[in-house]
């Protein structure tokens, strides 16, 4: 019998010993994670080799679930990395599967897994009710890999609200930044909104859109991808520059301002563009070139159109033409 017994016990060792790596090598990552979200950037690094481990071991041993956490809150970190941490984390010409982890698990995945990847974490939050830093993450991935989606608003706002619950050093709140998908949408909503607390709607909102603008920029930067990086920060820029208080800043601001627009609201699809120059001209995306004429801050008057009227923020006009209402947005 015991040609038969030893090599049982053998594998069973094996196995739980490999359990408990991967289960160690998981809280190792937790402890460092929990730093990062601190501010401690040097301990990412650290972190994400220990959640990659981690994953490739559960993997092995059919543990799904703990190689999902695992790669959700790699995800997270690989959000968070600067371009050298992530060399550091890759190393030179390495390519063994714990630094070839990463990349595998930022991957874009199929949108129709946006149900999947929601229910999930829905799943995860409502096992782990306390542990809102990962729950957090866990809805985090949801809203920045369908970012626009519907699934992707509703993970979002319940990773704020599980963050929100987060104390951290300074009794301050650790805050991820929104995708920018869906801070800008929430900001175009935030600015075509009638309710009685717009004005703090649209604040808030133009705060979201600002960090998101900010962090997207950051990221860029990492990359490497410079133009992306300059064409975020022009709009942040564009973001907080002052609003017009006279016709020749209006002149100023709506310089090289291209605008898409639409017949009769915001949902309607794009019908042209027009872009404006600031010796009181604008062009049509067909071609043509026209005169404007501002009145004053607030109104410009268009060829073929009487007047057009802009928004709060000058993100928006409302132009009355031959053809009925058109609403145009700030595009650049």
């Amino acid at each position: 019998m015991k040609p038969i017994i030893l090599p049982a016990m053998f594998f069973l060792c094996v196995s739980l010993t490999a359990a408990e790596t991967a289960d160690s090598l998981y809280q190792t990552g937790l402890t460092l994670l929990q730093q990062v979200a601190n501010g401690s950037g040097e301990k990412t690094v650290p972190a994400a080799k220990a959640f990659a481990e981690a994953s490739l071991i559960y993997e092995k041993s059919g543990n799904d679930e703990g190689a999902r956490s695992a790669n959700a809150n790699l995800y997270w970190i690989k959000k968070r990395m600067t371009l050298d941490q992530i060399e550091a984390f890759v190393g030179k010409g390495d390519s063994n599967p714990v630094t070839k982890k990463v990349e595998v698990v930022t991957q874009p995945v199929e949108a129709n897994a946006s149900q999947e990847y929601f229910d999930r974490a829905e799943a995860f939050a409502k096992s782990s009710a306390t542990s809102y830093l990962l729950i957090s993450i866990r809805y985090f991935e949801v809203a920045d890999r369908f970012a626009g989606s519907p699934i992707a608003v509703e993970a979002q706002r319940r990773s704020l609200d599980a963050m929100q619950k987060i104390k951290v050093a300074g009794n301050t709140v650790f805050r991820p930044a929104v995708p920018l998908g869906i801070a800008e949408a929430e900001y175009k909503r935030a600015l075509t909104s009638a309710s009685t607390d717009f004005d703090k709607a649209r604040k808030l909102a133009a705060d979201k859109f600002s960090e998101s603008l900010t962090a997207a920029q950051n990221d860029a930067t990492k990359r490497g991808d410079l133009e992306a990086a300059l064409k975020l920060r022009q709009r942040l820029k564009q973001l907080q520059t002052p609003l017009p208080k006279t016709t020749d800043e209006l002149k100023e601001f709506l310089d090289e301002t291209v605008w898409d627009i639409r017949a009769g609201s915001l949902d309607s699809p794009i019908v042209y563009n027009l872009t404006f120059s600031k010796n009181g001209t604008f062009k049509r995306n067909t071609g043509q070139t026209a005169q404007f004429q501002i009145f004053n801050p607030r109104q410009v008057n268009l060829y073929n159109y009487d007047p057009a009227v802009f928004g709060d923020d000058y993100a928006h006009f409302w132009a009355f033409g031959a053809g009925g209402k058109y609403i145009g947005t700030l595009r650049k």
